[in-house]
């Protein structure tokens, strides 16, 4: 397994995933984040999923959460960089059935439970700067899937998570 500080393993297994998971994913911890989210101030360590296929595009969980925008930012994006989607090592986009979750130890956890799943970092991480659809959601073949879109509980309560469903929804049909 890459270098993976105990309370990160805990972590990820408190979430559910098994070291094989843990290990096929390549996920591992950093003394400092920072760098490789462009973040202008220092974040100290964090964990950090690497995408597959993304030429070293990656996401961070700091220990320490900073705040953004008076709300605490658990994982970070490369500032200013692109958006992608996590398609996990064992995804198969052969499958007959989809489905979409964010985050990407959510979506770890689905496929170690038998569900054909990637994830969108955040519930509007379908799309960029540029265009409706990420490229790679329009590169993807969605002919004869069935998708489930399967965002966090709160989506019923929370008006935006909602309304991101319904946009990405539409869109895929």
């Amino acid at each position: 397994m890459s270098k993976l500080f105990v309370r990160h393993l805990d972590n990820l297994r408190t979430s559910g995933l098994s070291d094989k998971t843990i290990k096929a994913a390549g996920i591992y911890s950093v003394d400092e984040c920072q760098s490789l989210v462009n973040w202008p101030i220092k974040l100290g360590p964090g964990i950090v999923f690497p995408y597959p296929d993304q030429n070293g595009y990656c996401r961070v969980k700091p220990d320490k959460s900073p705040t953004v925008k008076n709300k605490l930012a658990k994982y970070l994006t490369p500032v200013d960089g692109p958006v992608h989607a996590y398609f996990p090592p064992d995804f198969s986009e052969a499958a007959s059935h989809i489905f979409i979750t964010e985050g990407e130890k959510k979506a770890l956890a689905a496929l170690q439970a038998g569900l054909n799943c990637f994830a969108l970092g955040g519930v509007w991480c379908f799309k960029d700067k540029e265009c409706e659809l990420l490229p790679e959601l329009i590169a993807f073949d969605w002919n004869d899937k069935k998708v489930s879109i399967i965002f966090d509980s709160d989506a019923e309560t929370k008006k935006n998570v909602k309304k991101a469903e319904g946009r990405l929804k539409k869109l895929l049909t």
